[in-house]
């Protein structure tokens, strides 16, 4: 799934137009993956969802545009090989930077209420809550 939102990033032209779709599309998708691969035991509300999504989103394309804004004096009589090389390198810090904070916002329910604790002996039985816990899981 990820190739072709990669190919969008890096072969379409530098636009804030292009950037905004592709970072959107990009996290997206790995908001679905960070709510697929939450705790179980973790409750999260739509309010706790769309907070989360929309500041992973907001991150993202944010953090793209400062960076493609940052590489516009280099990148505006730039054409062909050299234009992509430099939209890969600019695509990859948007996306690694914002990949993480998809991660920490799309999982800040857990990280704010706690995962549930079983004893190794019996999995069935919950121990309790801990924050600690879903800090290493998260992190």
């Amino acid at each position: 799934m990820n190739v072709p939102i990669a190919f969008g990033m890096i072969i379409t032209a530098p636009t804030p137009f292009n950037t905004i779709l592709w970072q959107w599309i990009n996290q997206t998708y790995n908001a679905s993956l960070n709510y697929g691969n939450r705790n179980a035991s973790s409750n999260y509300t739509t309010q706790d969802i769309m907070k989360g999504y929309t500041g992973a989103c907001i991150a993202s394309i944010g953090t793209a545009l400062l960076i493609r804004k940052g590489l516009s004096g280099y990148t505006k009589s730039m054409t062909g090989a050299k234009l992509i090389v430099m939209n890969s390198i600019s695509a990859f810090f948007a996306c690694s930077t914002a990949g993480s904070l998809n991660a920490y916002m799309m999982r800040f329910a857990e990280l704010e209420k706690g995962i549930d604790v079983v004893d190794p002996n019996d999995p069935e039985t919950v121990i309790g809550k801990s924050k600690v816990a879903a800090n290493k899981a998260v992190f």
